[in-house]
């Protein structure tokens, strides 16, 4: 009878991950500051948008959420005010942090779906 063969990891490593995933979130932070003078501060999340498809494309699904959590903490941090914190001085902005989310969970799932399907 031969020897199964050891099962294998399919994909890149989890630090090329974790990497890409935090430097598409970065780009992303830097891309909506050189925006921010000409665009309207709710149109800046659509930039955090691309990390997660990229994320959820090339990576799967378990990235692609890990770029929504990151994109919704630097929308909050670098965005909202209070800057350079993590509080959220409105109620709507709260709101719209969370409806981000939500829709960076949404997203996620539908990418990573058509990833699988591929």
């Amino acid at each position: 009878m031969p020897a199964r063969p050891i099962p294998t990891l399919r994909g890149p490593p989890l630090w090329s991950v974790t990497l890409g995933t935090a430097a598409m979130t970065a780009l992303a932070v830097i891309a909506a500051r050189m925006a921010e003078s000409a665009l309207d501060p709710q149109s800046l999340s659509l930039i955090f948008v691309a990390p997660i498809v990229v994320a959820a494309i090339r990576y799967g699904f378990a990235a692609s959420l890990a770029a929504a959590l990151l994109g919704t903490l630097a929308l909050n941090y670098f965005f909202v005010e209070p800057r350079y914190t993590f509080e959220v001085a409105r109620a709507q902005d709260g709101a719209a942090l969370a409806l981000f989310a939500a829709m960076g969970g949404i997203v996620s799932a539908i990418a990573a779906q058509a990833r699988a399907d591929a």
